[in-house]
């Protein structure tokens, strides 16, 4: 039996106190680890956490990260001795439990790519006075369950502490020394005090964490009756937002167009892995009439041949169930559907003794698929039932008659069909032609109903963890006159204005002086041509999502840093973009009509092959088009444009065409203050001859 260190609280161990909490084998029964829980140390993880938040916040997201990968390197040399905890208290098979330990590794790295890719912070595009930003809940309570007992707190606990909150995790109650285990990897990385505190107990423990004054966000995983609770005490607690994943009664819909073999094979990878024991495990199978005797043939030859067994035997196909509790409930619920009929046509090899459960098989009658305690219930062990439908309405209609959405999996070789059970179904997660197993991390995960309460988690935790705040600015003394206002309005300060200005302009002076980057390396391509790079344009195209232009981009913001623009070339020439951003891509800041007759051809091989740009009956417009064209002799049209954006377009236009031809003449002729961008991009690409 392991030692017990206790909870982890402030950044060290504190001895166990209160009541017994003793972890057993499933498969021999012997005790794993003994502790105790008291619910006090609840509120003293929680103000542990409170106070370490103030300094933790105010790390920047970056600093944020290095300390967290700390964490990650200590989870990464502990990977044995977490997954043994595991294999010891939940029974999952060895490799399986590495594979948990390798996730919790790559978790951190996964998280900060959405976040950063997700959650924008700044001045909106086109709208630079209106601005998001984001700040933490606070102190973040994990509540876990047993089936993964780290790896799905983990993947709330990152996330939450990556923007900036702290976090209070109760394990589950059935693997504490899981829970303690990476405390103490949490230990050896030397995060600060009170960041992270992971305290053991159950249900009274968890309740405790709920009416901590400041806990102001939980994210729970774990059963419908435990979150329902967690619903009812938190009614009058508005501040804490609350994230829900509950589990599910997760089903296979099999066409009469199915792949029978794919399907028999994708049914029992989502029915009986990990015993079960997954939230996303198979439960049911509705089946078209028409192929549901092979789709039973096929299945029951599998199922018989399932063996369950020793977590460490490499030739099982599972384990034993977590607990004797478990083992229980999915015989009571076997016994209501049997009493309704559900005929059972498979069963696998199990050893007696421990939590083993053998795998089976159910077949319920033609027509039904109402049974109180076995069809509108989660089994969460390795029982799978079969029941037929007619036609698609019916099957639809049987999955909106559950009270529970996580996971379906439609087979079909019809993407129309398909699509019709996406309309048709309440559900977090529906796959086509795959299990309804091994979810994504990359994509959100959580359901409807009682499965969830729409806060999902895997590729979307680090959006519940994080309050958006929306932000709309004026510079000092800026405002729109509301007219109604303005005679009784005060007269403006003019020395206070005077005094800002000047400010202003040794601001400026200042940031023009002291930050001046420098290219490590500029080159100027030969003729003054800015080439094309194959694999930047097929970046930009993959996916289909950008449309393929006649003209080509010419800068690559992946690889410019500041005001600093790099060309597409392997041997990038560097120019300074005299405004802080350039725009390269047709379109970038164009209004709909000018992208959409880009993209249909309208303006030729460049925006240069157009008549005069059209400004309406302006006759000014006109007299100055007269004039330059008065000014230089041969010029072929003028075209006005209404922003920075559109001019830089025309001027990287004009500079291609330059270079490749020294009998052409442009001019480009400004109105107000000249655009530095322009000219800088001008002057890289010019031609002597």
């Amino acid at each position: 039996m392991s030692e017990s260190l206790g909870d982890f609280i402030g950044g060290r161990f504190l001895a166990p106190e209160g009541e017994s909490l003793v972890s057993l084998n499933p498969v021999s029964g012997a005790p794993v680890l003994e502790t105790a829980f008291s619910p006090k140390r609840m509120d003293d993880a929680a103000a542990a956490a409170a106070e370490a938040l103030p300094a933790w916040r105010a790390k920047s997201f970056d600093e944020r990260v290095r300390v967290l990968e700390r964490f990650r390197e200590a989870l990464r040399e502990r990977t044995d001795v977490l997954a043994d905890a595991i294999v010891r208290e939940v029974g999952k098979l060895r490799p399986e439990a590495k594979t948990e330990i390798r996730a919790l590794v790559g978790r951190f790295d996964l998280v900060k790519s959405r976040i950063l890719a997700d959650l924008h912070e700044g001045p909106l595009a086109s709208h630079p006075n209106e601005v998001l930003r984001h700040h933490p809940h606070g102190v973040v309570g994990v509540v876990g369950p047993f089936n993964f007992p780290l790896h799905l707190c983990h993947a709330h606990v990152v996330p939450a502490l990556m923007l900036g909150n702290t976090v209070v995790m109760k394990p589950s109650e059935v693997a504490p020394l899981a829970g303690q285990r990476y405390a103490e990897a949490a230990e050896a990385a030397g995060l600060p005090p009170g960041v992270l505190n992971v305290v053991q107990g159950g249900g009274v423990s968890g309740a405790a964490l709920l009416q901590a004054e400041p806990l102001r966000a939980l994210a729970f995983t774990g059963s419908w009756p435990t979150g329902r609770r967690i619903l009812e005490s938190l009614l009058d607690r508005p501040e804490v937002l609350v994230a829900l994943e509950m589990g599910g009664k997760n089903t296979c819909i099999v066409r009469e167009d199915a792949d029978l073999r794919q399907a028999a094979h994708e049914i029992v990878v989502g029915g009986y892995l990990t015993s079960g024991q997954r939230c996303t495990c198979t439960d049911r199978v509705l089946v078209h009439q028409s192929v549901k005797a092979p789709l039973v043939d096929a299945l029951r030859r599998m199922v018989d041949d399932l063996t369950y067994g020793d977590p460490d035997d490499a030739s099982v196909f599972a384990g034993p169930m977590a607990t004797s509790a478990a083992v229980d409930k999915l015989n009571a619920a076997i016994e209501k559907g049997t009493a309704k009929g559900a005929e059972e046509v498979a069963r696998g090899r199990a050893p007696e003794g421990g939590n083993y459960f053998a795998p089976r098989l159910h077949v319920l009658p033609d027509g039904l698929h109402e049974v109180d305690g076995y069809t509108d219930v989660e089994l969460f062990g390795p029982d799978v039932h079969l029941e037929s439908f007619q036609d698609d309405d019916e099957a639809i209609a049987a999955l909106r008659a559950a009270p529970v959405g996580l996971a379906h999996s439609v087979f079909s070789a019809s993407r129309e069909a398909f699509d019709r059970y996406f309309d048709g179904t309440p559900v977090g997660i529906l796959n086509w032609n795959r299990s309804t197993n091994q979810a994504s991390p990359r994509l959100p995960f959580g359901g409807i109903g009682t499965a969830g309460n729409f806060r999902p988690a895997g590729g979307y935790a680090h959006r519940n963890l994080t309050v958006p705040v929306a932000i709309q600015e004026n510079l000092p003394g800026a405002f729109a006159l509301n007219p109604k206002l303005a005679a009784n309005l005060v007269a403006p300060d003019l020395d206070a204005l005077d005094a800002r200005h000047e400010a202003e302009e040794a601001d400026e002076a200042r940031i023009t002086l002291a930050d001046r980057p420098r290219p490590l390396k500029t080159i100027r391509p030969e003729g003054g041509v800015f080439p094309e790079s194959r694999r930047w344009l097929e970046r930009l195209y993959a996916g289909g999502r950008v449309v393929r232009e006649k003209k080509p981009g010419v800068f690559d913001h992946l690889r410019s840093v500041g005001p600093w623009m790099v060309s597409i070339d392997d041997e990038p020439l560097s120019v300074l973009d005299g405004m802080t951003q350039t725009a390269t891509l047709v379109g970038g800041f164009a209004e709909a009509p000018v992208v959409r007759r880009y993209v249909e051809g309208g303006f030729g091989d460049t925006i240069l092959v157009a008549d005069d740009t059209a400004l309406g009956d302006v006759p000014a417009a006109q007299q100055f088009a007269d004039r330059l064209r008065e000014l230089v002799p041969g010029l072929p049209f003028v075209s006005f444009v209404n922003s920075g954006a559109e001019a830089n377009e025309k001027a990287l236009a004009l500079c291609r065409q330059r270079a490749r031809s020294d009998r052409q003449s442009k001019v480009l002729a400004f109105e107000g203050s000249f655009h530095g961008r322009t000219l800088l991009a001008l002057h890289a690409s010019y031609n002597p001859k």
